[in-house]
């Protein structure tokens, strides 16, 4: 299986009163070619976001992880991904958001 998102973890450690409900996790890929600011992107490319995990049930002080192996990521084959964006229901605590995947030329090349 090659490129895009591999693993997405939703830390909510040390969050045992205050976690969210359930989040959803979405992504998009844009050439930032135009270096339009992050806080714009979402507005921007609204029609360009798709789901990689559905709005799912979280639990306090934990780790949540979601494998594309196991198919717990959706949309994720042999798409890339250049921007991440995660929504909680309704607020609460997340200690950390994790997102493993593969980079392809074009991403090596601007490191």
């Amino acid at each position: 299986k090659e490129g895009g998102v591999r693993r997405i973890v939703l830390d909510t450690r040390h969050f045992r009163g205050n976690y969210p409900e359930s989040a959803k996790v979405e992504g998009c890929y844009i050439v930032n070619d135009a270096h339009i600011p992050d806080h714009e992107i979402e507005e921007q490319y609204k029609e360009s976001w798709f789901t990689l995990i559905p709005r799912s049930r979280l639990g306090p002080d934990s780790l949540h992880v979601y494998d594309a192996d196991l198919d717990q990521i959706e949309s994720c084959e042999g798409r890339k991904v250049s921007h991440v964006k995660v929504t909680i229901y309704p607020d609460g605590g997340l200690s950390r958001v994790r997102v493993y995947g593969f980079g392809d030329d074009v991403c090596y090349s601007r490191l």
